[in-house]
């Protein structure tokens, strides 16, 4: 049975589980600088977290122009959250000004490698209907 079948117990996926399935993907994992994981698929950089429960958090930043306002985030963050699915969008608290999308991947009855590369590409699917949404043009 291929890895790609098999399911992954919540207890077991971590970090370096989840690199060795990106790899096995072609989807090529970096560290960042803080040392959390991410692909880059399309251009864009969808960073991978694992939370204490072994859930998989999927999320990406926008950056914002100079002068853009939380307020302005918030505003294109309500609209995102009242257009797509799959995905949250959110202003948070440690870049007030940057644009935040993520989606959760519940683990608790396991997950297969397969599971988790299609989490990531239909999170990447999602984001490119966001600059369309940015009708304030405050994405960098």
């Amino acid at each position: 049975m291929s890895q790609t079948a098999t399911l992954i117990s919540k207890d077991e996926v971590n970090t370096a589980l989840l690199q060795g399935i990106f790899r096995q993907a072609f989807m090529d994992p970096h560290h960042d600088a803080e040392g959390t994981l991410y692909v880059t698929v399309d251009g864009y950089s969808i960073y991978v977290q694992v939370d204490a429960r072994g859930a998989l958090r999927v999320y990406m930043l926008f950056a914002t122009k100079p002068g853009t306002t939380r307020q302005q985030v918030i505003e294109l963050s309500n609209r995102i959250n009242e257009t797509l699915w799959f995905a949250r969008a959110c202003s948070i608290t440690t870049r007030p000004t940057d644009l935040m999308l993520d989606h959760w991947v519940d683990t608790s009855a396991g997950v297969t490698a397969l599971e988790v590369v299609d989490e990531v590409r239909r999170f990447r699917s999602v984001l490119t209907d966001v600059p369309k949404l940015d009708t304030g043009s405050i994405l960098t």
